[in-house]
C-alpha cells in the first residue's frame, strides 16, 4: 500500500478545523505542567479526554521511540494492532500532527507464510528507533502459542524479520509457560531492556530480559517476573502490556491490569475488569514500585476498555495516556495529566525512593540500618522540595524499631532543614521507649512553619547508631 501522509496534508488540516469547531478548543498548553511526581504524591490526576482519536480500527498503539526522546514523542510513525481481512494480526502503521488526527498507513508488518513460526500473527509491536536503524519487537504465534520477534528497518516502514524468535517462553511449571508477549523495548547506554509479559493459563506478570544484542539476550531477576499480579484488587489477575518513560531519576511504567480470572464466573479475559496503572523504579531492572492510590483511569465494571496504555506527550508539552476506548474496542481515547490544587492532600515522601541517604540500604518498603558496622548519620534526608505551602505544617515520620527492650536511648533525630536559609524548623529526639511496640510501623508528629514558595525542605532523620530502625515514608498535612 502506497505511503499516503503526504497527499493527506490538506485533507488533514482541513480535518482539523472541523475537529476544533466540534470539540472547542485543541488540547489546551498547560502553563505549569504536572509530572509524573506530583501523580505520584497526589498532586495531579488524569483526566479523560471526550475526544476519539485517530480512526476506527487504531487501538493498542505504540510510538517509536528513541534514545534523544526528551519533550515530546515521535508521533510521525505510530503503530497499531491490524486485523487482516483473513482473520489474522499483524502491524500497522498510522502519522499525526498533533496526536488527535491519524491517516492509516496499512500494514507495516504482517504475518509470515505457513512454514513461519509467526504465521498467525505479528503483532502487539513495541519501536525503538537508534541511531539511522529502527527496531520493532513484536508477539508472533503460529507454530507456539506465543514468542517475541525482531525485525529491523531503515525507514521504520519497511521491515526485514529474523528468521527465529529472539526470546521464547519456558515450559513447564513456570510462570510464562504458556505464552509470553506484549513487549516493550527500552535502549539506554549500550544495553537493550525488553519487557514483556508471561501467562502461565490464569495470571499474567511482566517479566525482563537484556543484553547488548537483541539477537542474545538474558533474562533478568533471576528469570522472575519485575512486577506481578497483587494478593487482591483490581489488577490480582494481570499485568500486561505497558509503556515506560523516564523522568528525572525515576522510570515511569504505565501498564494495563484485571481481576484475577481464577473463580467460576472469571474463565475469560474479556469477563473481568480491566484498567490503567503506574509503576515506578529508579533502575529499570526494578525494584518496581506501584502506585498505592490505585488505577488512574475510571475502569471498567467488566470486559476491555481503558487497557492497552501508551506513554505519548505531544508537541504542546502535555503527556497522556492513550487508551482502548470502553466502549468502541477498536477504537482509541486518552487522559492528560493535570494539576489538583483544590484537594488538600498529604505530599509523601518515600525513604526507599524520595529521599537521599548517608547510609543504610533498601529493605522491603523502607530504607533500614543496623548498629555494627555502621556508624552515625543521616538515614535520609532530602527532597529539597518547593512544594509546602507557608504556614504551619506537620511532619508525620513512620518508623519501625527491632526491639523495645532495653537502655532507653536516643535511637534517631528527626527534623525539618530549611536548605535555602540554613535553619532548621523543627526538631524531636526519638527515644527507644518512644516505640510501644517492636517491628511495626509508628508515626511521629514533628510540627514546623513552612516558610512557603522558593524554600527547598528537608525532612531528615539522624541515626545515632544505638538501634535498627527501619524508615516508612514521611508525609507533610496541614497543622
Amino acid at each position: 500500500m502506497p505511503w499516503p501522509f503526504q497527499k493527506a496534508n490538506k485533507v488533514r488540516r482541513a480535518l482539523r478545523s472541523i475537529c476544533v469547531g466540534v470539540h472547542g478548543l485543541e488540547p489546551r498548553r498547560l502553563l505549569s505542567q504536572s509530572t509524573l511526581a506530583d501523580l505520584w504524591h497526589g498532586r495531579a490526576v488524569f483526566q479523560e479526554d471526550t475526544r476519539a482519536i485517530g480512526f476506527k480500527g487504531e487501538h493498542f498503539l505504540s510510538l517509536t521511540r528513541d534514545s534523544l526522546e526528551l519533550k515530546s514523542t515521535n508521533l510521525k510513525n505510530t503503530y497499531y494492532i491490524r486485523h487482516l481481512p483473513d482473520g489474522r494480526l499483524g502491524t500497522g502503521i498510522a502519522h499525526s500532527d498533533d496526536g488527535i488526527l491519524f491517516v492509516d498507513g496499512g500494514t507495516t508488518l504482517g504475518p509470515g507464510n505457513m512454514s513461519n513460526w509467526d504465521h498467525r500473527m505479528a503483532s502487539f509491536s513495541s519501536v525503538w528507533k537508534e541511531e539511522s536503524t529502527w527496531y520493532m519487537v513484536y508477539e508472533g504465534t503460529g507454530g507456539s502459542a506465543g514468542d517475541i520477534g525482531l525485525a529491523s528497518s531503515v525507514d521504520g516502514v519497511s521491515w526485514v524479520k529474523e528468521a527465529n524468535p529472539i526470546l521464547k517462553h519456558t515450559e513447564g511449571k513456570n510462570w510464562e509457560r504458556i505464552n509470553i508477549g506484549t513487549p516493550c523495548l527500552y535502549h539506554e547506554g549500550d544495553t537493550w531492556y525488553l519487557f514483556y509479559h508471561g501467562f502461565d493459563g490464569h495470571d499474567l506478570n511482566v517479566g525482563l530480559a537484556t543484553g547488548r544484542d537483541l539477537s542474545h539476550l538474558t533474562r533478568a531477576n533471576g528469570g522472575q517476573p519485575i512486577l506481578s499480579p497483587s494478593t487482591l484488587g483490581w489488577d490480582d489477575g494481570t499485568i500486561g502490556k505497558r509503556s515506560i518513560l523516564k523522568e528525572n531519576e525515576h522510570y515511569y511504567m504505565v501498564y494495563e491490569g484485571s481481576r484475577d480470572l481464577n473463580t467460576a464466573a472469571n474463565k475469560r479475559f474479556d469477563t473481568v475488569s480491566w484498567n490503567t496503572g503506574i509503576a515506578r523504579a529508579t533502575s529499570l531492572v526494578g525494584p518496581w514500585e506501584k502506585l498505592q492510590s490505585g488505577p488512574v483511569l475510571t475502569g471498567t465494571p467488566r470486559g476491555f476498555g481503558y487497557d492497552g496504555p501508551e506513554w505519548v506527550r505531544t508537541p504542546d508539552g502535555n503527556l497522556y495516556i492513550y487508551f482502548r476506548d470502553p466502549v468502541n474496542l477498536d477504537s482509541t481515547r486518552r487522559a492528560t495529566l493535570v494539576a489538583r490544587p483544590e484537594v488538600n492532600l498529604p505530599l509523601v515522601f518515600e525513604a526507599e525512593t524520595d529521599l537521599r541517604h548517608n547510609l543504610g540500604m533498601r529493605e522491603g518498603d523502607g530504607w533500614s540500618t543496623r548498629t555494627a558496622p555502621n556508624r552515625s548519620g543521616f538515614l535520609s534526608y532530602g527532597p529539597y522540595t518547593r512544594d509546602i505551602p507557608v504556614g504551619r505544617q506537620v511532619a508525620v515520620f513512620r518508623l519501625m524499631i527491632d526491639k523495645i527492650a532495653g537502655k532507653n536511648s536516643a535511637v534517631a533525630t528527626v527534623d525539618v532543614y530549611d536548605a535555602s536559609s540554613r535553619k532548621v524548623l523543627g526538631s524531636r529526639i526519638i527515644r527507644r521507649k518512644d516505640f510501644s511496640v517492636a517491628n511495626r510501623y509508628l508515626d511521629f508528629n514533628l510540627a514546623f512553619q513552612a516558610p512557603g514558595s522558593g524554600h527547598q525542605l528537608e525532612f531528615r532523620v539522624y541515626w545515632h547508631a544505638t538501634a535498627y530502625i527501619r524508615q516508612d515514608k514521611v508525609q507533610t498535612l496541614p497543622s
